[in-house]
């Protein structure tokens, strides 16, 4: 397996990485992408989590829709602030995952 190609991104036809470069996505969106196309394939994460990380990302991406002027808070697509998911996001956001 190799660092810079592993295995849990090459599940199909495209790594997924040349899908969202493709599709010009930015980071947040890509992100979802990532996390949805490898879900539970990568070793030591579970499907569960990996489907966590995108929603996550799709929220924050969805903050940013709804007020591009940033606020402090994370809300989820249902309007109501989720502190596991803020943690979450803030703590994966930070730790680069290729």
């Amino acid at each position: 397996m190799s660092k810079h190609s592993p295995d849990h991104y090459q599940l199909g036809k495209i790594e997924v990485w040349d899908f969202i470069v493709d599709q010009d996505m930015d980071y947040l969106l890509g992100n979802v992408i990532k996390y949805v196309c490898r879900a539970g394939a990568k070793p030591g994460e579970s499907r569960e989590d990996d489907l966590r990380k995108a929603i996550a990302y799709l929220n924050r991406a969805l903050k940013d829709v709804r007020a591009p002027e940033r606020s402090s808070d994370l809300q989820e697509a249902d309007g109501t602030t989720d502190q596991s998911l803020q943690s979450l996001y803030l703590s994966d956001a930070a730790a680069f995952d290729l």
